[in-house]
């Protein structure tokens, strides 16, 4: 007598292989995809958020590192004697009129400000 594993027909033997029921395996497809999709889902979020940790780490990088030059060069003196350098270049030729008088001409210098104050571009007489 043949056992549960075997057939005999016609004096040949089969043997019967035992498969998993087709809801198990698609059960089984299921879960595996749903566990992936929430991985990738999690990868996704992490590289998101380190990305953004990082170009916020650079900006912070970038503004302290303006911070510390622009308080060294006002520390150092030189942006001030910068300042005054161009200002004596550029500016101090076409006031000279309205200040070489005794008072000055403030209406003048008025005048002057209000022609700078309308263009974009340096101050000319």
């Amino acid at each position: 007598m043949p056992s549960n594993s075997e057939s005999v027909s016609r004096g040949i033997t089969v043997h019967e292989t035992t498969h998993p029921p087709q809801g198990k395996l698609m059960d089984a497809d299921a879960t595996r995809t749903q566990c992936l999709s929430q991985l990738r889902w999690k990868l996704a979020l992490s590289y998101t958020a380190v990305t953004v940790g990082a170009l916020l780490a650079v900006a912070l990088v970038i503004i302290i590192a303006s911070a510390v030059i622009l308080v060294a060069m006002t520390n150092s003196g030189s942006l001030p004697v910068r300042l005054v350098d161009t200002a004596k270049v550029e500016y101090a030729p076409s006031l000279r009129p309205y200040l070489e008088d005794s008072p000055s001409d403030v209406e003048g210098i008025a005048a002057w400000l209000g022609r700078c104050e309308r263009t974009t571009s340096r101050c000319c007489g």
